[in-house]
């Protein structure tokens, strides 16, 4: 089969906007009201189909460019749920935005699709370093369902040079797209158009008319053709064809007035039945395609052969087409609409070309097209096989998603189960997808396909691989003699998968060795497949991150996140696991805002596709710059949206860790009575200390015991801690624990034995660079440091280190501060002091917002925290004093 372009005409459609034939109105308002707004770094164009949103986008790019403004288009589909395809896509659109020199290297070239983050990264720093403001347009952002999309656009625009905006569209019916823009619409950076503003005005609907087709409406007809088509430009355009083609004016605006009747509906009917025989069939036959060009449809078979295809794509017949150089389409409605006969009309045909659209995208290596064309024919034996023959390069690819939207109404009507292979894809997509939804999933294909060995190899590597994704290490099943066995056997997914799941438990466990030894000996099989191997080295760095490794470990997750460096082949999961292992060490090593940025863009790659555990540290860490920066509230939001997370996905350890932080940061602010009720309320808890946790139940207590006049009954835990985790080579984890011992020997009055403590993580601080262990305890340690550093005989190097951490600690809030300042009070915490005023109680509150009665007192904590105040009256008064609250 001989490429026909594919690739190149639907970039066409996707890198630029649709030109139209039809006559078009400009929308003056809406620009004029876009372009009022320069500081607004946001604007969202929110309405149903067919109300104007890619025209008032169109247009407003084009006053854009006539001011010398740069703008960059990028239309969004299906496809771009696939995080790594659509940063690829926004790095192309924002080619046009640098007008690079036929010198410069091209950004959509530099980092392929394998590594999203590292080219979100290139891209957030190309333009932040823009020169000048600039305008990204995303059209129908409604198309994409991962949240992830949203959260890494967010992180972009969040840092484009002032001046520079992103405009996007989307239905409204659509929720997520507010949702996902919280934190710029609190931050007041966010346009938001409605629908009622793109609608036509009486005024607007006679301009296109009569200056657009010559007609002119009597009497009270222009107000009826307003009342009826409700403004919406879509269906007025479809008058005016309708009329203008011959249609009796009057005659059509009865029949649309009728009650009960489908505007919509009954002017496509209208403007079809003007048309030709032939041209209809072709314009039905057509619209099974999202886009098409000449070349795709004399390619597409017999059932094209005698329609009148090179005479209707042609610019003088393109009334309902949309077009950008030889490709074409329809507007969304008006296809949907023409399926919907055809398939009325004749299903056999309507099968038919769905058929040979997926056969020719096949043959072409476009395997995703074929996939989605195929299952919209009834008979699903080509769309069942086209998964098994492709589910492995599918699921290594990252179209999890896709094949787990796929397959789910054939999973819930019980179609996969004569399909082994297919119910398997399902449970992997759904594994990586949504962890815990595949349990019952997993449970039942045990129960119900027992003898197939191919189920029985998939189950041996998914049952593992479910406990490691849930944190629910129960009953694990899965040896390395039976991932030996699955390697021979050669199931190479499952196999690698497996090595991941085990490595996982081993990391939990403490058992570091074991992970590099394992690794390594699956590395040096001939039947080994790369499809994992940065995720291999990922966990090899897990390790050691926690033996305190932290030179090696860097260097490791370095040439993970470079793509000049390392492998060939590296996984998009496995680079953005590794990018966010390398903000954790970033963050030890105190690169704080280099850490922040690998965060901001890594961990929305990674949400619900790898193992909580490295997400999990990875939220704290964002608290903790937080808090490092002199902003507790944010710190202490971070840590109510860890626990939230935790309760909603059942993930008992992050609702630990989420109270274990908070505790700390408010005993390190001095609020001991908080972090006492804190670490009471954990008391029934039940949930192990890992070796991956970054804090653990008893070193929070017994950090709380030292801070709370029990100093002496602390020392003798906190060296068992301490001999246990240096028996588990958990260097890391000693780290802090050693700290805890030198301020216990402090505040005994041990003076002398300070150095026995202190000075083995001062020298781990100094051959591995870690600093942060030490700030992180807080000004509690300012008064051991500097009787440390008073003692006789201390080494030079130790001094200045310590000294460093003194500069840091006495330093005030307001030189740790950084960016913008925040407003004083957030708009939840608004509401609860709104509440407070009404005389609600804490229950009330949670009740009337929907939240956790432990959320309501994160925001009351918060809330003093920034009013000065300590009870919930003085919060209210001082509210009110400053005009917060009437």
């Amino acid at each position: 089969m001989v490429d026909i372009g594919y690739r190149s005409f639907r970039s066409a459609l996707k890198f630029a906007p649709c030109k139209s034939s039809l006559p078009q109105v400009s929308c003056d308002s809406v620009c004029d009201e876009v372009l009022a707004a320069p500081s607004t770094r946001l604007v969202c164009l929110q309405g149903p189909l067919g109300c104007g949103k890619s025209t008032v986008m169109a247009q407003l790019q084009e006053r854009y460019n006539q001011m010398g403004i740069a703008t960059g288009w990028l239309s969004l589909d299906r496809l771009d749920n696939n995080l790594a395809l659509f940063v690829a896509n926004l790095a192309r659109a924002v080619e046009a935005i640098f007008n690079r020199s036929a010198q410069e290297p091209s950004l959509y070239h530099q980092v392929n699709e394998e590594n999203p983050g590292g080219l979100a990264l290139e891209l957030l720093d190309r333009l932040t370093a823009h020169p000048s403001p600039f305008v990204l347009f995303i059209d129908d952002l409604d198309k994409v369902d991962n949240a992830s999309v949203a959260e890494v656009l967010e992180e972009i625009i969040s840092h484009i040079p002032r001046g520079s905006q992103v405009v996007i569209s989307s239905q409204a019916s659509n929720q997520k797209t507010p949702d996902a823009f919280e934190k710029l619409r609190s931050q007041g950076k966010v346009l938001d158009i409605h629908e009622r503003s793109l609608t036509f005005s009486l005024d607007a609907a006679e301009k296109l008319l009569e200056q657009g087709y010559a007609i002119k409406p009597k009497g009270n007809q222009l107000r009826l053709i307003h009342r009826v088509t409700a403004g919406s430009p879509l269906l007025i355009q479809l008058y005016a064809l309708a009329v203008s083609a011959g249609a009796d004016a009057q005659a059509l605006l009865d029949r649309l007035s009728m009650p009960g009747g489908n505007a919509f509906h009954e002017l496509m009917k209208e403007v079809l039945s003007v048309q030709e025989p032939t041209v209809t069939q072709l314009m039905e036959s057509v619209s099974i395609l999202d886009t098409f060009s000449n070349e795709i449809l004399h390619s597409l078979g017999d059932d094209f052969a005698s329609l009148p295809i090179d005479q209707y794509v042609q610019p003088a017949e393109r009334s309902l087409l949309h077009w950008q150089g030889n490709a074409c389409c329809y507007h969304e409605a008006c296809a949907e609409y023409l399926r919907q006969r055809l398939k009325t009309k004749n299903n056999t045909l309507y099968a038919s070309l769905y058929l040979q659209a997926s056969s020719l995208f096949e043959s072409l290596g476009y395997v995703v097209d074929a996939i989605d064309y195929a299952q919209h024919i009834d008979d699903k034996n080509r769309f069942f096989a086209l998964i098994s023959d492709h589910s492995d390069r599918l699921l290594a690819a990252s179209h999890m998603q896709l094949v787990q939207v796929w397959l789910q109404a054939d999973y819930d009507n019980g179609a996969l189960e004569a399909l082994p292979a297919l119910m398997v894809a399902y449970a992997w997509a759904l594994l990586f997808c949504d962890g815990l939804k595949a349990k019952p999933v997993i449970a039942h294909i045990e129960k119900t396909l027992p003898d197939d060995p191919f189920v029985q190899a998939n189950l041996t590597a998914l049952k593992p691989t479910l406990a490691a994704l849930t944190d629910d290490f129960k009953d694990v099943q899965g040896t390395q003699s039976q991932l030996l066995t699955l390697l021979q056997q050669n199931y190479r997914f499952p196999a690698s998968a497996m090595t991941l799941s085990l490595s996982a438990i081993k990391n939990v466990a403490g058992n570091l060795d074991e992970v590099h030894n394992m690794v390594e000996s699956i590395r040096a099989l001939p039947s080994y497949s790369p499809t994992f191997e940065t995720l291999f080295d990922d966990t090899i760095a897990i390790s050691e991150l926690l033996a305190g490794n932290l030179n090696s470990a860097i260097e490791r997750l370095r040439s993970v996140v470079d793509p000049r460096e390392g492998t060939t082949y590296k996984s998009a999961n496995g680079v953005a696991l590794g990018g966010l292992l390398l903000a954790e060490a970033m963050y030890e090593n105190d690169h704080r805002e280099l850490a922040e940025r690998l965060l901001g863009i890594y961990l929305p790659l990674v949400k619900r596709v790898v193992w909580p555990g490295s997400t999990l540290r990875a939220m704290c860490i964002q608290g903790r710059i937080a808090e490092s920066y002199g902003k507790p509230e944010q710190a202490l939001d971070v840590f109510t949206d860890i626990e939230y997370a935790g309760r909603q996905q059942q993930l008992p350890e992050y609702i630990l860790t989420a109270r274990l932080e908070r505790a700390r940061l408010l005993l390190a602010r001095g609020d001991v009575i908080a972090a006492g009720e804190e670490l009471d309320a954990m008391a029934n808890d039940v949930c192990n200390p890992r070796a991956t946790s970054i804090e653990t139940l008893s070193m929070a207590r017994l950090r709380y015991w030292i801070r709370t006049e029990r100093t002496k009954e602390a020392v003798a835990p906190l060296q068992d801690l301490l001999q246990d985790a240096e028996d588990n080579q958990l260097n890391r984890r000693a780290l802090s624990i050693r700290l805890l011992v030198a301020e216990a020997t402090w505040r005994n009055g041990d003076y002398k034995d300070i150095k026995t403590y202190l000075e083995p993580a001062l020298e781990m601080a100094l051959e591995e660079g870690y600093i942060r262990p030490f700030l992180d305890e807080g000004e509690a340690l300012i008064g051991m440091f500097t009787e440390y550093i008073r003692q006789p005989r201390v080494k030079v190097a130790y001094k200045r280190l310590v000294q460093g951490f003194l500069g840091t600690l006495c330093a005030p809030d307001s030189e740790k501060t950084a960016g913008d300042q925040d407003k004083l009070l957030t708009k939840k915490e608004l509401q609860v002091v709104r509440l407070l005023a009404e005389g609600l109680s804490n229950p009330d509150i949670a009740t009337r917002l929907i939240v956790a009665e432990t959320t309501v007192r994160t925001h009351l904590r918060n809330i003093n925290l920034k009013l000065g105040v300590n009870n919930r009256t003085a919060a209210v008064a001082e509210a009110r004093r400053l005009n917060l609250i009437p």
